[in-house]
């Protein structure tokens, strides 16, 4: 009876100690398994931007005014005015655009601008809405997806990397209007007129 209870004690004490040096291990493997991932599918990503509220005007301001948006083949500059401007493209396809942006306590960034190339002049209305939670999410009105615009805080291949404070176009904007006014045929037409935003 006695090596009996023995062995048991011995057999409980190598299993109290076995489970005291894999219990790291197991918080270390639960810590890591709890963790969320990140969304990934565009429905994921729609789901945790609807989850976040609506960015006020100054928190947009503070992304936006002074700053140039730079994107492949092309340029933005957000003047703190509320001025806009943008070249885009180059040879044939080169175009620039003039204008005017704001923000509102709606979420929205909306620039009226009239674009000019040597197929012709059009003006174009676009406002992009943004949402803040864990991240900033940004989607294009009216039906374009979320994605995401910023980690908090930003990491290096955010979308919101590409603002940079200044302006950084007035050298390629001022190329391309001339590259497209010195190709243009006289025309009597009026130039486009973009709507001034509020």
């Amino acid at each position: 009876m006695m090596m009996a209870m023995t062995r048991f004690l011995r057999l409980g004490a190598a299993l109290i100690a076995l489970c005291i040096s894999a219990a790291p291990a197991f918080a270390e493997k639960s810590a890591t398994e709890t963790k969320k991932p990140p969304p990934q599918t565009k429905l994921e990503i729609a789901v945790v931007a609807m989850s976040g509220r609506i960015m006020t005007k100054a928190e947009l301001t503070r992304i936006y005014s002074g700053k140039t948006w730079h994107w492949p083949g092309g340029e933005a500059y957000f003047n703190p005015d509320q001025r806009f401007k943008a070249w885009a493209k180059t040879g044939l396809k080169t175009t620039y655009g003039e204008g005017f942006w704001s923000v509102a306590n709606n979420g929205q960034l909306c620039i009226s601008a009239a674009w000019h190339s040597l197929s012709g002049n059009t003006n174009a209305f676009t406002c992009y809405v943004h949402r803040i939670g864990s991240a900033i999410y940004q989607r294009e009105l009216p039906h374009g997806g979320w994605y995401l615009f910023s980690h908090l805080p930003p990491q290096p291949a955010d979308e919101i990397y590409e603002l940079e404070s200044g302006d950084h176009i007035t050298d390629e904007y001022l190329r391309a209007r001339k590259y497209v006014m010195d190709r243009l045929p006289a025309r009597g037409e009026p130039e486009p007129n973009p709507k001034r935003l509020p």
